[in-house]
């Protein structure tokens, strides 16, 4: 999160976040605190971009646990963990063709997923494609395997589109993911991809689970890497789409924190940092946890 520029908007921000039932934000030391004197009725972990490439390969495959040192009870005390899979997970494959970089983790590689374990997986950004439709296939059967529910690209537009909706102590909670990036694989309503730059299709498929739901979750892969700022263009995508109606609206992609808003008492993270995603091995991580309070499940 990017620090308030002066005093006065930094107060501001603590109120605004104190409002909403977040516990205050250390600036200067970059530190949050549970809330004290409320219990939360459920407690959901949001992580960015996690590909086990470069080094962090060999130590996610010898030791999964321990690439998240303290951070792993945080992530096991909390009932929904989500992760951004920024790669396909297959051991053999060709890489297509385009302007980036092309990722690939391999089968083993889910155990640092399953170790903590994360419960669902968001799968619109612009790598999961990056070894074709069947490294896709393969890699979203994996996570089936392994009990992990995945949203955001399927074989036809209308998969890509389609909200994953799961049940926490009770909370119904639809998420919906989509992204847009370099040589992005947008789903076509009859070809496989990722649910792209679509705003208005996001937008109203908030408001056709509205009703449905007691909290919905809107994840974007998008923006520029490492601008500590989102574009105009993303910014106004997001408030739209918080303003449809979603409650909690997450970005990742630029590979370094953003701004943290609040629109109608409701939080929108324009960017996290990566969770592991790095060469030479060094995990940033930067955490989001929501505490799901009366205030804000809305009845259905």
């Amino acid at each position: 999160m990017t620090p308030p520029a002066d005093a006065n908007s930094r107060i501001v921000t603590e109120v605004l976040i104190d409002k909403m039932g977040i516990t205050r934000i250390n600036w200067e030391t970059g530190t949050w605190e549970r809330p004290h004197g409320e219990k939360p009725a459920a407690e959901i972990i949001i992580a960015g971009d996690w590909a086990p490439i470069r080094d962090f390969s060999d130590r996610i495959l010898h030791s999964p646990k321990a690439i998240y040192g303290d951070l792993l009870p945080v992530l096991r005390d909390s009932q929904l963990r989500l992760v951004n899979l920024e790669c396909p997970l297959v051991d053999d494959g060709i890489s297509v063709h385009k302007s980036g970089a092309t990722l690939k983790g391999v089968s083993g590689h889910i155990k640092g997923l399953t170790t903590v374990p994360f419960d669902v997986a968001t799968l619109g950004n612009n790598h999961i494609f990056d070894y074709g439709t069947e490294a896709f296939v393969q890699t979203r059967a994996l996570l089936n395997q392994n009990g992990i529910q995945s949203t955001g690209a399927g074989h036809s537009l209308a998969e890509a589109e389609r909200p994953l909706i799961v049940a926490v102590k009770g909370i119904q909670i639809g998420i919906i993911s989509f992204s847009e990036g370099e040589d992005l694989t947008a789903a076509g309503h009859e070809s496989p991809g990722v649910l792209g730059w679509e705003i208005d299709r996001v937008m109203a498929k908030i408001k056709q689970i509205r009703s449905d739901v007691h909290v919905v979750i809107v994840i974007c892969h998008g923006g520029v890497e490492y601008i500590p700022f989102p574009p105009p263009y993303l910014a106004d995508a997001l408030k739209r789409i918080a303003e449809a109606g979603a409650d909690l609206v997450i970005g990742h992609h630029p590979h370094v924190p953003r701004v943290f808003r609040s629109i109608k008492a409701f939080p929108s993270a324009t960017a996290l940092e990566i969770l592991f995603f790095s060469s030479p091995p060094i995990c940033c991580i930067e955490k989001l946890a929501t505490w799901l309070k009366p205030s804000w499940v809305r009845a259905v």
